[in-house]
C-alpha cells in the first residue's frame, strides 16, 4: 500500500501524506483532492450496483446511520455539527436538541443504547428468519402431504 500511494504521488507531482513517528496525516493538497476521489469511489459503487442489477442482483452497501440522530434524541443531547478536518472547516448539521449539556457519564450510556439496538436487532433478525424458515416447512409439508 505504502509503495502504490508513493508512486502515485510522484505520478501526480506531490505528495498527499505526511508520513511521520506519529502517524499518517494528509497534505493540503491531499485534502482538496479528498471530496474528489470519495466522488469518483461513490460513482464506481454506483456504477458496480448497477451492473449487478442488470445482472438481476441486488448487491451494495448497507448503512445504517439513524444511531446518532436515535442517541442524541434519547440522551436529549446535540451532537455533530461543524468540524474541522486537515485544517478545514466543513460546515454539517446538528443533530437532536441541546435539552442538556453533554456530561461524562453519556458515553456510558451510549454505549448501552449501542448495545441494546444490537441485541434488539439481532433479535428482530432471528425471529424473521425463524419467521421464513416456518413458512418454508409449512409450504413443503403442505406440498408433500397432498400425495
Amino acid at each position: 500500500m505504502k509503495f502504490s500511494t508513493q508512486s502515485r504521488e510522484a505520478e501526480l507531482g506531490f505528495t498527499l501524506f505526511n508520513r511521520g513517528k506519529n502517524g499518517v496525516t494528509m497534505t493540503s493538497y491531499g485534502a482538496s483532492l479528498y471530496p474528489s476521489i470519495r466522488a469518483v469511489l461513490n460513482s464506481d459503487e454506483a456504477l458496480q450496483q448497477s451492473i449487478a442489477r442488470l445482472n438481476g442482483l441486488e448487491k451494495g452497501k448497507v448503512k445504517l446511520g439513524a444511531f446518532n440522530s436515535v442517541c442524541a434524541g434519547l440522551l436529549g443531547v446535540r451532537l455533530a455539527g461543524d468540524a474541522w478536518y486537515h485544517g478545514v472547516l466543513h460546515k454539517k448539521e446538528y443533530i437532536g436538541d441541546a435539552l442538556r449539556q453533554i456530561e461524562h457519564e453519556d458515553i456510558p450510556r451510549a454505549c448501552r443504547l449501542m448495545y441494546g439496538t444490537t441485541l434488539l436487532a439481532l433479535l428482530l433478525g432471528c425471529a424473521v428468519r425463524l419467521l421464513i424458515f416456518s413458512a418454508f416447512i409449512s409450504f413443503f409439508h403442505s406440498m408433500f402431504s397432498r400425495r
